[in-house]
């Protein structure tokens, strides 16, 4: 699924803003990640509209995310986990939902720092090199009515600004100015206070950490090195299925660990997914490879009681 470059970059800065009042100690964050808030837009000079909603929000162990849709009115099966980490004073994309379509949420083995804050919280300062820097308090009217706002600038990579946001207090971004054109606020519907849905059960983080030192080693391309991960039961099933993980590491040789993504298929069993992309031939060949991991605990550890690959070509 591809999005516009305004739709995204909407979706971007709401997130990044929402991030930026967490981190100064206000109640924002929770207010604006409401189960069901949802944000109307339209564009002064395109009269194009983007809509933005908050589908869920999810708790794996103790880490609480958001899930957004960026454009729900046209996209509702493709939407974005995001969460704020107050101690490391880092903003993350962590993950997707249903964006193969079959209805999992999908994290990213390590998560995408988008942002981490400056100084004394004047700014916020993008992975990428962009800074999103307060300004200044205004008061604007928007179709959504009258609101007192803070404002800021949003610098790109060469230090210079290309963009205005306006944001008002638990109702988040009301006014964008980029590009051309001018989004305002047409409409917030409040959603729902509720508590996160539980992902992966009382062995979530120990499941996490399996998937991570799993594929830290699948990576290596060397087979063996996975054996140390199955329990006494499942050694036998690594055996059985040493051609299958051989042809699995040598796929998995080179891919990001913010692009591979793991699910939570039950209390104890996970998926492990990621694309490859093939240009040399005449036309460009997508994989997805897929790996079910049944597991069990022994010694206080999770293990692999059982190992499922698949591989599809997508196109």
């Amino acid at each position: 699924m591809i999005f516009s470059r305004r739709e995204w970059l909407l979706f971007v800065l709401f997130i990044a803003i929402t991030a930026l009042f967490a981190a100064c100690g206000g109640s924002d964050w929770k207010d604006l990640t409401k189960v069901g808030n949802t944000w109307e837009y339209e564009g002064e000079v395109s009269g194009a509209s983007i809509t933005a909603k908050v589908l869920g929000n999810w708790k794996v162990g103790t880490q609480v995310y958001a899930e957004i849709a960026a454009n729900y009115a046209v996209f509702s099966n493709v939407s974005r986990f995001c969460s704020w980490d107050d101690k490391k004073q880092e903003f993350l994309y962590v993950g997707d939902s249903s964006f193969f379509n079959d209805g999992t949420q999908q994290f990213f083995i390590e998560g995408r720092v988008m942002g981490a804050m400056k100084g004394e919280n004047t700014s916020f300062t993008n992975t990428d090199g962009t800074v999103i820097r307060y300004i200044g308090e205004e008061k604007i009217k928007v179709p959504a009515g009258d609101f007192a706002t803070y404002k800021f600038t949003h610098l790109n990579t060469d230090k210079k600004i290309d963009m205005y946001i306006w944001y008002a207090s638990k109702r988040g971004i009301v006014r964008l100015k980029a590009y051309g054109d001018t989004w305002q606020l047409v409409k917030f519907t409040e959603g729902k206070s509720a508590d996160p849905k539980v992902l992966g059960g009382a062995n979530a983080a120990k499941t996490i950490d399996l998937v991570k030192i799993f594929f830290a080693a699948a990576q290596t391309g060397d087979v063996a090195a996975l054996e140390r991960f199955f329990s006494v039961e499942g050694k036998q099933d690594f055996a059985q299925q040493s051609d299958v993980l051989g042809a699995y590491v040598k796929r998995a040789k080179g891919i990001r660990t913010d692009k591979a993504t793991f699910a939570f298929l039950g209390d104890n069993a996970a998926g492990i997914r990621f694309l490859q992309y093939d240009e040399s031939g005449v036309r460009p060949t997508v994989t997805r490879s897929d790996a079910v991991l049944q597991l069990v605990l022994e010694n206080a550890e999770m293990k692999i009681q059982k190992i499922s690959i698949a591989s599809d070509n997508l196109f």
